[in-house]
C-alpha cells in the first residue's frame, strides 16, 4: 500500500516542520508520499493521474468523521486489499467543486474549520497515530 498525502498549499515555518515530522514517523509503517502543489488546473491534472492508482480522499470538514481506531481500520483495510490511498488537504479557500467530484470519498479531521496548515499538522498526526495502531506500536493510549 502506498500512501500519498496531497496539500493544495505549501506548508511554511513550524508548522511545516511538525508535519514533516510526523510523515516522517508514518513512513516506518507506511509508504508515504507527501506532495505540495499550489491549488490551480495543475492541482486537478495531477489529482487525475493518482487517481487512476488510488482511492482519492479528501479531508473536508464536511466529510465522515473517524476516531483513530475507525481510522485505523479503514487503513489496515486499504492495506489488506492493497489499495493505494491519496488524501487531499485542500487550500484556504476550500476544494473547488471540479475536485469534490473528483473524489472517492471525504473524511473530516474536525467539525470546526481548520486552516489548510493546522489541518495537514493534525492529519500528519493522525496518520501516524492510525497506523502505528495497525503496527501495534504503543503510541495511542486507550
Amino acid at each position: 500500500m502506498k500512501i500519498r498525502v496531497f496539500l493544495m498549499s505549501k506548508l511554511k515555518g513550524e508548522y511545516r516542520s511538525l508535519a514533516l515530522e510526523y510523515f516522517k514517523r508514518a513512513n516506518t509503517f507506511a509508504n508515504l508520499e507527501f506532495i505540495e502543489i499550489k491549488a490551480n488546473k495543475d492541482a486537478k491534472e495531477k489529482l487525475l493521474k493518482l487517481k487512476e492508482k488510488s482511492r482519492l480522499i479528501l479531508l473536508d470538514e464536511k466529510g465522515e468523521e473517524l476516531n483513530s481506531q475507525s481510522f485505523a481500520s479503514f487503513l489496515e483495510n486499504a492495506k489488506n486489499q492493497s489499495q493505494n490511498l491519496t488524501f487531499v488537504i485542500g487550500p484556504a479557500d476550500g476544494f473547488a467543486d471540479e475536485i469534490k467530484n473528483l473524489a472517492d470519498e471525504s473524511f473530516s479531521l474536525s467539525k470546526l474549520t481548520l486552516a489548510h496548515e493546522l489541518a495537514a499538522l493534525v492529519f500528519a498526526e493522525a496518520l501516524y497515530r492510525s497506523l502505528s495502531i495497525v503496527a501495534g506500536h504503543p503510541y495511542h493510549r486507550d
